[in-house]
């Protein structure tokens, strides 16, 4: 009976293959082409769709979840989500029960597919064997599918259930094949974007890490509710370095996602292609976390060590030194040629929930670190402007409470809306008690513009009676 049960959902899966379309193969083809028009099956076929499916769950207790995904294959998964994603259009948001176990569905599917239960031997699933701890990758899907189902419930039908497991599968597959210690992605001082465009330079790769990065995180961001301050002095920015001009924007970090979350922002307003060709000074976490790589991967990055965590290792402080040295003179060299655009956070890591009384603050600044980039920036032949730059994307994906030089920290992702704020172009100053202050005004410029923008998410939050929580909504409510 067990080999009949097995065969007749090995059967129903081939069933799929069947037809004009092949679901399956329009998933993976359609995701790179979004535009494209969605396809229909036959009434025939999403019917078998939805009978295999049924029979599966019934048949669960028979079969191992490694033979149930064995069997399965992914077009049963999309010939499913595609009858409910017309299904939910046509129905809206009247019942949400139907969207929230279609999203649930496809995540049981995925864990049993690449996160088996059973890893002994590591020759199951995706993933098995290559990562340490398999609850910390469940948690993360488990994430990952509740924040894109928000996303779907919200009004945003192109969130669907099959994209949220390609992007995740996809993740998975290339923080195996980047991040695994034997293979790890190797960044040097200075990390140009792989967009996938030069064979040569990319080490063959033909992939588009940023617009992988990209994809991956917009189902995340609740765009409508999310705000951009300062178009006008972001335009003048850019426009400084289509001059020739560099530009450095001081920054407050919040999210380990705030690179993809940047340029997503950036591109509502018109500035897409700016946004693609800015230089991150990213510390060591994104250039050497499995799942973090993959994001780095597409991203121009200076590489440097935090003070935060250079004395983490004493055996490697030196070799931490040496790399920060380095990179300031690769980045007094981008100066020097002129057309950077520099993002820098000067407290040297993201901004922490505080444990006593739960708001959300930008870390303070490391003084001398905004004094040397204005020194760099003084020393340069090409004119080098500085721009203040507010970000509060903390609830998307908050970090830990604690700070933790080690990898691999447990991820928290939430569909929330997210802004920046671009502040004035700060006056350039000179002599000894001017830089002090010029320092402090930088902090001080970021810390108001981080205000500013709170209220302004707080305010379309009354507008449109949605939940947001920021440090001075906070203190106003309380007030």
């Amino acid at each position: 009976f067990t080999m009949i049960t097995k065969a007749a959902v090995v059967l129903s899966s081939l069933m799929f293959w069947v037809g004009d379309v092949s679901v399956g193969a329009w998933c993976r083809s359609g995701f790179a082409s979004p535009g494209l028009p969605r396809p229909r099956l036959r009434q025939h076929d999403e019917e078998q769709a939805v009978f295999a499916f049924q029979q599966s769950h019934r048949m669960a207790s028979a079969i191992s979840p490694n033979a149930l995904a064995r069997s399965l294959d992914r077009s049963a998964l999309f010939a499913v989500t595609e009858k409910t994603d017309r299904s939910q259009s046509s129905a809206r948001l009247a019942n949400t029960k139907p969207q929230h176990l279609d999203f649930d569905a496809a995540k049981k599917l995925l864990l049993s597919k690449t996160l088996p239960d059973n890893l002994e031997g590591g020759k199951e699933g995706i993933v098995a064997g290559r990562y340490s701890d398999r609850a910390e990758l469940a948690y993360l899907v488990s994430q990952y599918f509740s924040a894109c189902s928000d996303a779907f419930l919200s009004g945003n039908h192109d969130v669907t259930p099959q994209r949220a497991s390609l992007m995740i599968e996809k993740l998975l597959e290339l923080g195996m094949r980047y991040g695994s210690d034997g293979d790890r992605y190797h960044f040097g001082v200075r990390h140009h974007a792989m967009r996938g465009c030069n064979a040569q330079d990319e080490e063959g790769g033909s992939f588009d890490f940023y617009a992988f990065a990209c994809d991956f995180v917009r189902p995340l961001i609740d765009l409508n509710r999310s705000v951009v301050l300062g178009i006008d002095n972001a335009r003048r920015a850019f426009r400084q370095i289509e001059e020739g001009d560099n530009v450095v924007f001081f920054a407050n970090h919040q999210s380990e996602l705030d690179t993809p979350i940047m340029s997503i922002l950036l591109e509502t307003v018109g500035f897409g292609d700016e946004a693609s060709r800015i230089t991150y000074v990213a510390g060591h976490k994104v250039t050497t976390d499995p799942l973090a790589i993959p994001f780095s991967m597409g991203q121009n990055l200076i590489c440097v060590h935090s003070k935060k965590h250079i004395m983490s290792d004493p055996a490697t402080v030196l070799a931490k030194k040496r790399q920060n040295y380095k990179a300031l003179a690769e980045i007094l060299r981008m100066l020097g040629k002129g057309r950077a655009a520099l993002w820098v956070a000067p407290s040297g890591g993201r901004d922490r929930r505080s444990p006593a009384s739960g708001e959300v603050l930008p870390a303070r600044f490391d003084l001398d670190v905004v004094e040397k980039y204005r020194l760099m920036g003084s020393k340069s032949k090409t004119r080098t402007h500085y721009y203040p730059l507010s970000m509060v994307t903390f609830e998307l994906c908050p970090p830990p409470d604690f700070l933790d030089s080690g990898v691999g920290e447990t991820r928290n992702l939430h569909f929330k809306p997210v802004g920046i704020a671009i502040g004035e172009e700060l006056e350039k100053v000179t002599g000894v008690k001017n830089r002090c202050m010029f320092a402090e005004t930088v902090e001080n410029a970021v810390f108001s513009g981080y205000s500013v923008v709170c209220e302004a998410l707080e305010t379309k939050r009354q507008a449109e009676n949605t939940h947001f929580t920021c440090a001075e909504a906070d203190k106003k409510s309380e007030v």
